[in-house]
Formats: structure tokens, C-alpha cells, sequence
């Protein structure tokens, strides 16, 4: 295995994209093969980045509760079509908007819609439009009455009372889907979320770092963030927020956890190794694994993934899949997901590669449209010999 030229492209990120800095770990059958980070973590660029760093997750969380989901399906406790009414009554009242108009559901939303982004929900008053008081006016106002203690499903309960932006199935749509799920979780276990989801996957991989929520004493452990301001093309610094988190009591299925490269890195590890940490634990069967990465696009859903940019990809249940052959030796079916600030899990289930990249930058449109692909490629032509 020879990965001078990955190294050798990490090391020129801040070169190339003014990325302050970058981390990235790859395992091949339980091990680290692979470990470089380059660049600072500090805003004053003094401090390089180090394995105790923590990042913030955003929509990387996901691939996390996707797994807690399928954990939920192999113990009987829920099946990919039951109807998300059973666990959560008031969804089933939810309108819908179709031709200008609020029209009532034609179809029950399910739990495979909820996985697949295709039940109508956005991401509008959480990401979009975060400080119009005039999008999801319910949700926002639960949040000035209640303050930080508002909850998952106080929140949750909120949000359905906005209508979906179309009758579930009928297309793909990236959005809340996956912190509706959170609450599924909660209802059918009795636990909170977060909680459910350290002891039944963090802790059983021996991730030593893993939250829905900054603590205060790891402030100090939080790699600089930064936004891209896409006219000035500038990085500015960003303080230690999580936008996806909007109190302290709301635990984002879909964009809440904040850990270490090495950390996460075991999850994708497992998941590349027919769901067995490199410590032996089992969190899921094989035949969960390809349920979740088996193509659900087609038709209009196809398209509308389309428009992400997430070129060769498919989509899952809640994790991109590989579905066009690329130049560097990396297998169909290879899958996972990436994050906002620039995070990317990749599990190859036939060749057990997991690669596990971090950076801390939001809104770089380059993170994945290049720096992503470039670097799994780099990978695969480091372990061409051992595949």
C-alpha cells in the first residue's frame, strides 16, 4: 500500500481551497491502514489539527440513525412499511400543498418514506430560512415559549403542523425526515434519542466521543468552523454552533452528533465489515446492510436525487449508494453519507474498506464535488494490490 499521493493531496487541500484543515482515517478489515490530517484547527493557525479534535457531524449523523432504525427492524420493534401514524398519531392530519392549494394526505406516509427523503418534508425553517419568523411559525414560536428545554418530539409535534410540500412517495426531497425518525425511535424504545443511540451504537463500538450536544468542558476540543461566503469566496469563522441543533434539548436525528475522526471511523468500519466492529460487538445483520444500501431511486425520485450533484450515487435507505463504475477501483454498492461541514463516511462491504474524512467548513460546494471524490479515488489506488 503506497499513499504518498494521498498524503501528498491532504497536505495541498489548503492550498488548493483555502480549507484550513482536514482529517482522514482509512480501515481494511478492522484496521488503520491509513491515518494523515493537515492543517490548523485553530482560527489563528497555530495549532495543527490533532486526533483529539471534535467535529460536528451534520448530515453525516444520519448514516448513525439509519443504522439505530435497521437495529429497531431486526428486533421486530418496527418494519420498513408500517405507516408513521402507528407511532405518531398527529402526522396522519398533516396537509399537503398541491397547485396553491392544502389538500389532505392521499397516502400514509412509512418508515421507508421517512428513510429515503420521500415523505415531504424540507429542511426550510431549520437551514433556509432560520430567522424568518414566518416559516414554520409553530415550530419557532414552541422555541420562544419553551426556550432550550424544548424537545425532540416538542418540536417534532410542532413541525407537523406545516404542511409537506408533496403526497409522500411521490418524490425525493431533502429535509427533516430523519429527525422525525429520532422520535419514532423514542416513542418505540421509551428512551431519548440520544441516549438510545450511545448504548446501543456508540459504546457497544468503543467510541469514546460521541454527543448530540457540545459539552461544555469540549469547547476548547472543537476544530475551528468556518462559512464560505460563495461571492467573496472567503472562509470566516463560525464560533462552535451547530445550525442543524436549534436547543439543547433537540437531539437532530439528522445532523446533531459532534465527535472524533477516530471515533466515527469505527462506524463506518463496521458497517464495511457485515455490521462487526473492529472490537467484535455486532450492531446489524449483512442483510440489513444491503437493505440500506440498495438503490430505493427511480422515476422522478431519480431525478430529483439527481439535482444533489452526487455524481455516480444513488439513494438508499438514507445513505448514497455507488452506482456507476469510477476510474479508480472502487465497488458498486459501496455507500454512506456526508455532512454539511465537509464530513464523508464510506463503508465498501466487499472489500471492508471504510474511509472516514472531516473537515470543518460549511457551505464549500467544492468539499463535494471534488475533494470527496478525489480523495475516495486516491484510496482505492493506494490499495489497488490488496483488493
Amino acid at each position: 500500500m503506497n499513499f504518498s499521493k494521498l498524503t501528498e493531496y491532504l497536505d495541498a487541500v489548503e492550498e488548493l481551497y483555502q480549507v484550513p484543515g482536514c482529517d482522514c482515517s482509512v480501515y481494511h478489515k478492522h484496521q488503520e491502514v491509513y491515518r494523515h490530517s493537515a492543517g490548523h484547527r485553530d482560527y489563528a493557525k497555530t495549532q495543527p489539527v490533532s486526533d483529539d479534535d471534535l467535529c460536528w457531524m451534520y448530515s453525516c449523523s444520519k448514516v448513525a440513525c439509519m443504522v439505530a432504525v435497521m437495529q429497531l427492524v431486526e428486533r421486530g420493534k418496527l418494519r420498513l412499511d408500517d405507516p408513521v401514524g402507528k407511532y405518531l398519531p398527529e402526522i396522519d392530519r398533516m396537509k399537503v400543498r398541491e397547485g396553491g392549494e392544502l389538500v389532505p394526505l392521499k397516502v400514509r406516509p412509512v418508515i421507508e418514506d421517512l428513510m429515503t427523503m420521500s415523505a415531504g418534508f424540507n429542511y426550510n425553517g431549520v437551514i433556509y430560512a432560520r430567522d424568518d419568523p414566518n416559516v414554520w411559525p409553530d415550530f419557532k414560536k414552541m422555541i420562544m415559549e419553551k426556550g432550550q428545554s424544548a424537545t425532540t418530539r416538542e418540536l417534532i409535534h410542532e413541525l407537523f403542523k406545516e404542511p409537506l410540500d408533496f403526497q409522500p412517495g411521490s418524490h425525493f426531497q431533502y429535509g427533516m425526515c430523519h429527525d422525525v425518525l429520532a422520535v419514532v425511535i423514542e416513542e418505540i424504545t421509551g428512551e431519548r434519542f440520544a441516549d438510545y443511540m450511545k448504548a446501543n451504537i456508540a459504546e457497544p463500538l468503543g467510541m469514546k466521543d460521541f454527543e448530540y450536544h457540545l459539552k461544555p468542558e469540549d469547547k476548547d476540543r472543537l476544530a475551528a468552523q468556518y462559512l464560505f461566503n460563495v461571492i467573496s469566496r472567503e472562509f470566516s469563522p463560525m464560533g462552535d454552533i451547530n445550525i442543524a441543533i436549534v436547543t439543547d434539548n433537540f437531539d437532530s436525528g439528522g445532523g446533531g452528533i459532534v465527535t472524533r475522526v477516530s471515533d466515527y471511523v469505527l462506524l463506518a468500519d463496521a458497517l464495511a465489515n457485515d455490521g462487526v466492529g473492529a472490537n467484535g460487538a455486532k450492531i446489524l445483520t449483512r442483510e440489513s446492510i444491503d437493505n440500506m444500501r440498495k438503490s430505493r431511486m427511480d422515476g422522478i425520485r431519480a431525478k430529483d436525487f439527481w439535482k444533489m450533484a452526487k455524481y455516480g450515487y444513488s439513494y438508499g435507505l438514507g445513505v448514497m449508494t455507488l452506482v456507476t463504475k469510477t476510474a479508480a477501483p472502487v465497488p458498486l454498492g459501496t455507500f454512506g453519507w456526508d455532512g454539511a461541514s465537509g464530513a464523508l463516511l464510506l463503508a465498501d462491504i466487499e472489500n471492508h474498506v471504510a474511509i472516514f474524512y472531516a473537515q470543518h467548513t460549511l457551505g464549500f460546494g467544492d468539499t463535494y464535488i471534488t475533494i470527496h471524490p478525489k480523495m475516495r479515488d486516491l484510496v482505492y489506488q493506494a490499495l489497488a494490490d490488496e483488493l
